[in-house]
């Protein structure tokens, strides 16, 4: 819901400057859309958890994933002081009633962080995480338990030299086939981007690697209705400079095509989102640096065979940019982005963009002090921006929900004025029309896990309709 104080401020500045009969028309109008605000809650509260293992333990969330039954898994990590990290797992139902829980810890006894989780066509539910093995060695875990909360996967890989390796992403293709993708660590080279591709059943099929001698990262991996992979990362990553990489490989590890970008500069450039539209082509952001650690935000656009059909570039000026979501449906590429501005003592802000099918921006928006804009989901056919507010003085983040109009305003937006204690925001998730928020409290003694599911009412399209005009000033009779 738009806050009263902004519509006030609308109606006060139009009031003071029309006469006596006009105002009255103002106030009678201005009255019947807080009415008809009030009146149509565009979402309701449905539950909540506040998640603690035991009464000791520190707990921080990492993912959250919901399948197309309506349930809700979140993972998250675990732990009491002065002892090691296990990987935590609940499943809950469209209900929000707990099923089961999982806390793992491997037999090696050690640190087991869970990094990305991603769900199978079948519902079983797939995490990667770092394990360590001594305090020098870390392997990449894979985890995977089925619905019911059977652990029927637990796969640990060390990258061949016993160094620090350690997954990004995790996804799985039609066929329930397992994609990984990170890095490694070798003695002559640094890090070296990884790939696995595991059967259903954990065996692992094949491994591809891009490597040079500096630092190479894969970031985001996803797969097509063929089985192919498409993955992609930072390349080359030096002290001042990295370029991005993508790969495709089919189902057998063939290299399909390779395409690698350094920016206008040769400076630090970085692939950190991948996306797919209908047809399959290709979507990929992350940064372009522009000098004196500045960077702006690029949106590629490639076909299934590597061909650019796009490129765009979001010029954030004297900030420095990061593209933070992307985001891809029938009416073409929403983006959110991080702005951050030196010149005026590191203080950030966030933006929402929409370019349409053809590649031109059809608009942007700056967020508001104290909001954050952080990704666009779907919920009932409709794009909406969820984010953060940060209340004051309780420095406690509310979530936010809002639709983007075409005036470059919100046309309405919610919170939760009833959120106390949470400091990080870290996933969202929807099902139809839920909409779950995840985050914690992590760097208190406590650290508690808060889960939130809320259900989205459609507002009244007329209703709508006046607040968008109300937020350009502008009142006019239907």
């Amino acid at each position: 819901m738009m806050p009263l104080k902004i519509l006030k401020g609308i109606f006060f500045d139009y009031f003071c400057s029309t006469n006596n009969m006009r105002r009255k028309f103002i106030l009678t109008v201005s009255l019947s859309v807080l009415i008809s605000q009030v009146a149509i809650a565009q979402v309701d509260f449905l539950w909540k958890h506040s998640i603690k293992n035991s009464l000791n333990s520190i707990n921080k969330s990492v993912a959250i994933q919901t399948d197309k039954w309506g349930n809700c898994y979140m993972t998250g990590t675990s732990w009491i002081p002065d002892s090691t990290k296990d990987v935590l797992l609940i499943k809950f139902d469209p209900q929000g009633r707990e099923e089961w829980r999982r806390l793992y810890d491997h037999p090696d006894h050690r640190d087991d962080v869970p990094v990305a989780m991603s769900l199978d066509p079948f519902g079983n539910i797939l995490i990667a995480c770092m394990s360590r093995s001594d305090k020098s060695m870390n392997d990449i875990l894979l985890l995977k338990f089925s619905p019911e909360g059977a652990l029927e996967i637990e796969k640990k890989i060390d990258g061949g030299h016993k160094l620090f390796d350690a997954p990004v992403c995790i996804t799985a293709d039609d066929r329930a086939h397992i994609l990984v993708g990170g890095y490694v660590t070798t003695p002559d080279s640094g890090l070296n981007a990884v790939l696995y591709r595991f059967s259903p059943e954990g065996k692992l099929l094949w491994s591809k690697r891009a490597g040079t001698k500096d630092m190479d990262i894969f970031n985001a991996i996803i797969s097509d209705d063929s089985c192919n992979v498409y993955v992609a990362g930072n390349y080359k990553v030096a002290q001042r400079s990295s370029d991005f990489i993508i790969q495709k490989y089919d189902s057998s590890g063939t290299k399909m095509w390779e395409y690698i970008y350094d920016g206008m500069l040769s400076m630090s450039d970085g692939i950190s989102h991948l996306a797919s539209d209908d047809s399959l082509n290709i979507y990929f952001s992350g940064f372009i640096n522009k000098g004196s650690d500045r960077s702006d935000v690029p949106l590629f656009k490639m076909d299934r065979n590597g061909k650019s059909i796009q490129e765009n570039l979001f010029f954030g000026g004297m900030s420095d940019c990061r593209a933070k979501h992307l985001y891809v449906n029938a009416s073409g590429v929403y983006m959110t982005l991080e702005q951050t501005n030196y010149n005026m003592g590191g203080q950030s802000s966030n933006t929402v963009l929409l370019y349409g099918k053809g590649g031109r921006q059809e608009f942007s928006m700056n967020s508001r002090q104290d909001f954050r804009y952080d990704r666009f989901i779907p919920v009932d056919g409709m794009p909406l921006i969820l984010g953060t507010g940060l209340t004051r003085p309780e420095n406690t983040l509310i979530p936010f929900i809002a639709e983007p109009d075409t005036s470059e305003e919100l046309v309405w937006m919610f919170t939760d004025n009833e959120v106390y204690g949470l400091t990080n925001m870290i996933d969202y998730a929807v099902h139809g029309k839920r909409i779950f928020f995840l985050g914690d409290d992590t760097g208190e003694a406590t650290g508690t896990i808060t889960l939130l599911c809320y259900n989205f009412l459609n507002p009244n399209k007329k209703s709508r309709r006046w607040i968008a005009k109300l937020s350009d000033c502008e009142v006019q009779k239907d």
